[in-house]
């Protein structure tokens, strides 16, 4: 889709013209738009792609729009210090069989959600950009995740992780699963090791563990996987996992439990910065956070340290 607010602006033709009528969210909510509005922008913002899935390409815009119900942003503009500040091409995958948009299931739509300046379109970045988003949308629903077996490991300890790879449209089709997923463990910018996992079957779910790494010194280390199909890029997931550092660790104020309360050096504490929205169309839902907590649907959660320093809960965990 390109440019403005994804179908907010109903068209009609009478008497051979075309004539625009009042916006309404009656057609985007079909694909899962559930509202737009601008993006507040400053000067000095540059455009720059999500990862190394895509390439090429510029926008020069008058207005962004903040579209939510879509699943991730494609390409930011930045600030001078590498802060996303809006995201002008987004996309969302159907996945799964729900809503006015089930009939979608397996699609992928890529929206460039933005008012252009003047002669932007017939531009070679626009056009580049377009077909970045065109390609990508080409693929159809397609969802790559990488989940590390444990978000911090004990010195001595084996990184294990597991790839999850599904093409829902090769899926309804009944096709294969095909190309490869590249991993690559670093540290401070630097490839430690690599692992790949061939794709195959209806689903990939592949665990991998980095045997030679067991040696690992305190720190946090980083994990980058790249789904590749017909030879290019088409699917980036980035993750990571500390090597706990027992003096690090023992540095800080002492967490506890006292009955129904978290304790921070003894004094109940009430930790902040992980909520559970219920009244949020959008929200986790009894997901697996992305700080690595769940929470239990009424809210309620208790919590207890694990014997190793990790903490868990019940009926949830962080």
């Amino acid at each position: 889709m390109l440019g403005g607010r994804p179908l907010t602006i109903p068209v009609r033709k009478e008497a051979g013209k075309f004539i625009a009528e009042r916006a309404e969210t009656a057609y985007a909510r079909q694909i899962d738009v559930v509202h737009t509005y601008d993006a507040p922008l400053r000067a000095g913002l540059k455009f720059a792609w999500r990862d190394a899935t895509f390439s090429g390409g510029d926008v020069e815009v008058k207005r962004v729009f903040v579209i939510e119900g879509v699943s991730r942003g494609l390409g930011y503009l930045r600030s001078s210090t590498g802060e996303r500040l809006a995201a002008p091409v987004v996309a969302t995958d159907f996945t799964r069989l729900e809503g006015e948009a089930k009939g979608l299931l397996g699609a992928r739509v890529v929206m460039l959600g933005f008012e252009p300046q003047p002669g932007y379109w017939s531009s070679p970045g626009a056009l580049a950009v377009v077909r970045q988003a065109a390609d990508y949308a080409r693929q159809g629903a397609t969802v790559l995740r990488v989940e590390m077996q444990n978000a911090t490991v004990l010195g001595g300890e084996i990184p294990q992780l597991v790839v999850r790879l599904n093409n829902v449209r090769k899926q309804l089709l009944g096709q294969e699963q095909s190309g490869r997923v590249r991993i690559e463990l670093l540290a401070g910018g630097q490839v430690l090791a690599t692992r790949q996992v061939n794709c195959a079957g209806d689903a990939v779910t592949e665990p991998v563990a980095f045997e030679d790494q067991k040696t690992l010194a305190p720190g946090f280390y980083e994990v980058r996987s790249t789904y590749e199909d017909a030879g290019k890029p088409r699917e980036f997931y980035q993750t990571g996992f500390w090597v706990r550092d027992d003096r690090l660790l023992h540095s800080g104020p002492r967490y506890g439990v006292k009955g129904d309360f978290l304790t921070k050096d003894g004094t109940p504490f009430f930790p902040f910065g992980t909520n559970y929205f219920t009244t949020e169309h959008i929200s986790w839902r009894g997901q697996r956070l992305g700080v690595g907590a769940r929470l239990h649907r009424n809210g309620a959660t208790r919590y207890q340290l694990h014997p190793h320093g990790r903490m868990a809960g019940s009926p949830g965990n962080l």
